[in-house]
């Protein structure tokens, strides 16, 4: 019986793991839901954080998608 379960159980978690996933957030809509604010605040943060080793990415070098 802890055979059945076992298996059954394992099957489930592989039966849904391999269903596709819905993308339901905007940035894979490709829209940015980002405010001036928020870009700010990440700037300073990365400054403070990141930037001690390590050079702001240029925004325009990059693609959206």
């Amino acid at each position: 019986m802890k055979k059945l379960i076992a298996a059954a159980s394992f099957t489930g978690i592989l039966l849904v793991s391999c269903t596709p996933k819905a993308a339901t957030s905007t940035a894979a809509a490709g829209t940015s839901t980002s405010t001036a604010e928020q870009i700010a605040q990440g700037k300073t943060i990365f400054e403070n954080s990141c930037g001690r080793c390590h050079k702001l990415p240029d925004p325009a070098s990059h693609t959206p998608v």
